[in-house]
């Protein structure tokens, strides 16, 4: 949000809160307009009173849209404004319980844990966060698994434990990577990068930015590209390499400078003057963080003048120009005392003594030392107090760790004891449920039985029926085949009659042709014969030959005769 104000936030995206709790516009017009009005603390103790009033009105039926939209309220404050969100949440838990929507009620007991780890509450967070976990896995939600993971990993994170981090970001990133989240991908290699630089292990930190910076890259994720690209240029400047970290710089800035981000501009401004006072081109470093000055002093960052402040010095310390730089520094002490940061008090005091030390104002280089040596001192016992308290933190989280360790013990035992009850009782109605089916089995099987033996039965006199029927028939049928054979013997010993005597007479008709064949057929032919023979030895032109011709066309005549009477005897026709 560059700096603005949470509330700006809620009044900028006012229209899309009422939007997404559109099936409760009533009772969002009641929670919002107090959120536009007052302050930020008030803001979120008038939701929790209306969201608990709203919820035991008679009639009210809270929905997921509802629900939702609480949670993501309740996201904006958590950081700011934990204790309210805090409260807020275990409301939106029960409500989200009472109506059974699971994967809400684990987001808003997330949401509380995430607020415990803000109040540095680390043991009741990681509690919270296995309960929420436990919801996400029941309802088999990988996303919501994801989360918690990543949430885990900042508690090992803050409490110093960054093997485990690491372990609970790897978690996280296998999820995403099975589920193809590039985005997801991106921001756990980022941790995972933070993590290992944090341990040192500059090597890898670099090599998982980098996995970063290029998932980014692929889905254009503008702010992921600015924020992997700074981490890389701090990478290379611990590697002096510093073109490829100007490189990252440069590109970081251009974005800043796309989206308008004033914050974003001065800082990469910042990074890239000191990479360039370490190339030793000290003027150019002077510009740039000239620039970066001028940005924060018109947001009135006073951190970031400060920081500004110390760069200037160094650099016209660099110069030998030990007065501008004695001013610079001089301001910059001046601002962080007055917004109490005592890291950049400390080196301010530091450079103020060596320049004073230089400059032969031996009283004032003296002043110099002992406040940065008290500052120190204070440093030093801050991190012993803070290590103490990160070691009682961690004895704490351990402690619940193990006592909340025992607790899943001691259920699991029960839930074996229990278990193993009712799978006696199981065994025990299983066994009388398989009996009573085995009765019942053998007494359908009888029945059956006695059903396919009457079947049987059945279709036994129905074949006998069907055979009795079909002998009826072939004997019905046998008797008028033996009618038909004895109309066929007396028509057959009529036709042999009939036939005997056709035959006699064809038999008669063919004696007399055999007859005329033989008489009267005879005479012309040997009457022709020897006329042919006796014409052989005379003369044609003899006279007697001539009486010869016609005797001979006589007999032709008479012969011819002859078979015309055979023709007409009618033998086809007797036979």
């Amino acid at each position: 949000m560059n700096g603005e104000h949470p509330c700006m936030f809620i009044k900028l995206n006012f229209f899309l809160i009422l939007r997404k709790l559109r099936l409760r516009t009533i009772p969002v017009l009641f929670i919002v307009f107090p959120l536009l009005v007052s302050s930020q603390n008030k803001q979120l103790d008038s939701l929790q009173q209306l969201t608990q009033k709203l919820s035991k009105q008679p009639g009210f039926k809270t929905d997921s849209i509802y629900l939702k939209s609480i949670n993501d309220i309740i996201a904006i404050f958590l950081t700011n404004h934990p204790d309210s969100a805090l409260e807020l949440a275990k409301t939106n838990e029960q409500m989200a319980h009472d109506a059974n929507l699971g994967l809400i009620e684990a987001e808003a007991i997330r949401h509380q844990g995430f607020a415990q780890v803000t109040l540095g509450n680390y043991s009741e967070a990681m509690v919270l966060f296995n309960k929420s976990l436990a919801i996400f896995t029941q309802l088999k939600n990988e996303k919501g698994q994801a989360k918690i993971y990543n949430n885990m990993a900042v508690v090992f994170k803050n409490i110093g434990d960054y093997p485990k981090a690491l372990e609970f970001h790897y978690k996280s990133l296998a999820i995403k990577e099975r589920h193809k989240d590039k985005r997801g991908i991106a921001v756990s290699r980022g941790n995972i990068a933070i993590l290992y630089k944090n341990q040192k292990r500059f090597k890898e930190s670099l090599i998982e930015q980098l996995k970063a910076y290029q998932l980014f890259k692929e889905i254009n994720d503008e702010n992921g590209i600015s924020t992997a690209a700074g981490n890389l240029a701090t990478n290379y400047s611990y590697f002096k390499n510093y073109p490829k970290a100007l490189f990252y710089h440069d590109e970081a800035l251009k974005i800043a400078e796309k989206n308008d981000d004033h914050v974003g501009i001065a800082h990469n401004l910042d990074n890239i003057s000191r990479v360039k006072f370490n190339q030793n081109k000290i003027q150019e470093a002077i510009s740039l963080q000239l620039r970066s000055l001028e940005i924060r002093e018109q947001n009135k960052d006073l951190y970031g003048i400060a920081r500004s402040y110390i760069s200037m010095g160094d650099f016209y310390q660099a110069l030998g120009n030990k007065t501008k730089a004695f001013d610079y520094y001089q301001k910059g002490l001046t601002i962080c005392e007055k917004i109490g940061r005592k890291d950049l008090s400390s080196a301010f005091h530091d450079e103020m003594y060596k320049a004073h030390k230089e400059n032969g104002n031996l009283a004032k280089a003296i002043y110099h030392l002992e406040q940065h040596n008290i500052i120190e001192d204070s440093l030093f016992n801050d991190e012993v107090e803070n290590k103490t308290l990160e070691l009682k933190t961690k004895h704490e989280f351990e402690q619940k760790a193990i006592q909340l360790k025992e607790e899943k013990e001691k259920e699991r035992l029960t839930f074996i004891t229990k278990s193993e009850n009712q799978r006696y009782i199981i065994i025990v109605i299983s066994l009388f449920i398989v009996f009573l089916l085995a009765f019942i089995i053998a007494i359908q099987l009888s029945k059956m039985n006695v059903q396919m033996s009457y079947k049987k039965l059945e279709l036994a006199n129905i074949e006998i029926k069907q055979k009795t029927e079909a002998l009826h028939q072939s004997l019905i049928e046998l008797s008028e085949q033996k009618n038909e054979i004895n109309e066929l013997n007396f028509s057959l010993q009529e036709k042999v009659k009939e036939r005997t005597k056709n035959l006699e007479s064809a038999y008669k008709q063919l004696r007399d042709f055999s007859y005329a064949n033989s008489h009267h057929l005879r005479k012309p032919v040997a009457n022709l014969l020897g006329l042919c023979d006796a014409i052989s030895k005379n003369n044609t032109d003899d006279p007697e030959n001539k009486e010869i011709i016609k005797m001979m066309l006589d007999s032709a005549i008479e012969l011819d005769t002859i078979i015309h009477e055979l023709n007409k005897l009618d033998i086809q026709d007797n036979l």
